[in-house]
């Protein structure tokens, strides 16, 4: 891929599950729209935290990756025709966890502008965003079942529990959102 310009293609927009209903028009349309991609492994497509996009995966294997106590964690991996930053995308808010590329990879991305003028266009294609989003948020992989999972504690105190000492490292460990055991 390296050295090589590529641009996103109407067949490759076909080819990605929630696009393959566009007329061929329309698939042309947004080929031209979106920006291709080139990744190499261990890069960010997107970072958590970042503005919202709509990305899907053309080629190689993306990692859906949430920091934990400070530990990076895979959540989830996108593979081609797959999408990623839908739930940024229908919410309107900023990545809730990064995508980097677990090998060379290649996705295009989707600006807002040109996803919100196609789900104007398409309400077919906004309605299976809205549901991927929905199951991003709610499934059994969720980003809710993430935040309700307990965390394993990183530290573990031993002391007398009215030690001022050990009160001091109990909240520093608490301000900095690290798992302990008393």
């Amino acid at each position: 891929m390296e050295g090589v310009d590529v641009v996103v293609t109407a067949g490759e927009i076909a080819g990605i599950e929630v696009f393959a209903v566009l007329g061929a028009d329309e698939q042309e349309r947004l080929a031209r729209a979106s920006a291709d991609v080139c990744l190499v492994a261990g890069e960010y497509a997107a970072n958590e935290g970042d503005d919202r996009a709509l990305f899907a995966v053309l080629e190689g294997r993306i990692e859906a990756v949430k920091l934990v106590d400070g530990i990076e964690r895979v959540v989830g991996e996108r593979v081609p025709g797959d999408v990623f930053g839908e739930v940024p995308i229908v919410l309107g808010t900023a990545f809730p966890v990064g995508f980097r590329a677990a090998v060379d990879s290649r996705v295009l991305r989707i600006s807002p502008a040109d996803y919100h003028t196609l789900a104007a266009t398409d309400p077919t294609v906004a309605k299976a965003i809205g549901a991927l989003a929905s199951h991003r948020i709610t499934g059994s992989h969720g980003l809710q079942a993430l935040a309700a999972e307990p965390r394993p504690p990183r530290a573990i105190i031993a002391g007398d529990r009215w030690d001022p000492a050990c009160a001091q490292l109990r909240h520093f460990l608490d301000r900095n959102q690290i798992s302990f055991l008393c």
